[in-house]
């Protein structure tokens, strides 16, 4: 954390009890420290000490913060902020950043940030998402809901390369046990550098389109793929969907050798979580 404009200390350690240490900006520590400077960096000032929050690991602001609500009984979590509800019995659960829900009952889940979730009973659970709830009240959370993702990848040869959604090297969409989805991947490389021939700006685009259920924790996918446009050098250039054990939905795209290629990938997912065992 850095130290805020006019203050010489800030927050260096939050102890195993919790209790906020501060460093000063000559090096020296444990600095003493004011009420001021304890609640200029969101923590709380008791007894004479600073305190983080209960069971926190970081140093994010222990109370919700610019939260905007048009409606009732809307439930906010710890460290939720920049967000706006309108609606009803809508839930933002822990650490829930710069997100809009309009509907009822919908949920957007921990750590999910930058986030449009409108209709009923859906349920967000990928930053950088838009999902929408088709459902009635007496249904499961995100019986019939859609979900709007962008992945991403870059190749420099002719593996097969896993996009991740927001292009972060970890997340993929899991299809849940139980549920079945159609997806739609509208998927565009384009050259950037690489010594093999053509130009950078060469571009190939598809559309990967495709069915998975997973019964009794067993993924089934049906798919199919469909070549837009492509211009200039794209030999060898393909893509295709398939499901890792975890049952996560991939978007596998591979280039060519000494190709730089960098990808995009728009997923459109309607998923159906019936509430039955499909097995």
């Amino acid at each position: 954390m850095d130290f805020k404009i006019g203050f010489l200390i800030r927050p260096n350690t939050i102890e195993a009890n919790n209790e906020v240490t501060f460093l000063r900006s000559d090096g020296f520590k444990p600095a003493p420290y004011t009420e001021s400077d304890c609640l200029a960096y969101g923590f709380i000032y008791n007894d004479s000490k600073c305190w983080s929050v209960q069971n926190s690991t970081s140093f994010l602001p222990p109370d919700n913060q610019n939260i905007l609500e048009a409606g009732a009984n809307n439930i906010i979590g710890v460290q939720s902020s920049d967000c706006t509800i309108i609606g009803i019995n809508n839930e933002l659960r822990f650490n829930d950043k710069n997100s809009l829900i309009v509907g009822d009952r919908n949920v957007i889940n921990d750590d999910v940030n930058n986030t449009i979730v409108s209709g009923t009973k859906a349920d967000a659970n990928y930053k950088n998402s838009q999902v929408l709830g088709a459902n009635q009240i007496d249904d499961i959370l995100g019986e019939r809901q859609t979900t709007l993702l962008i992945a991403g990848a870059d190749t420099t040869n002719a593996s097969n390369t896993v996009s991740y959604i927001n292009d972060d090297g970890a997340t993929l969409f899991n299809v849940k046990d139980n549920t079945i989805i159609s997806f739609s991947a509208f998927i565009t490389g384009v050259r950037v550098g690489g010594t093999g021939a053509g130009n950078n700006g060469d571009f190939k685009s598809w559309i990967e389109r495709g069915t998975v259920v997973v019964r009794g924790s067993t993924g089934t996918i049906k798919r199919t793929r469909q070549n837009i446009v492509t211009d200039g050098t794209t030999t060898g250039w393909n893509t295709t969907a398939d499901l890792d054990a975890d049952n996560n939905l991939r978007i596998k795209v591979k280039g060519a050798n000494n190709y730089n290629i960098k990808w995009i990938i728009r997923i459109e997912i309607s998923e159906l979580r019936p509430g039955i065992d499909l097995s």
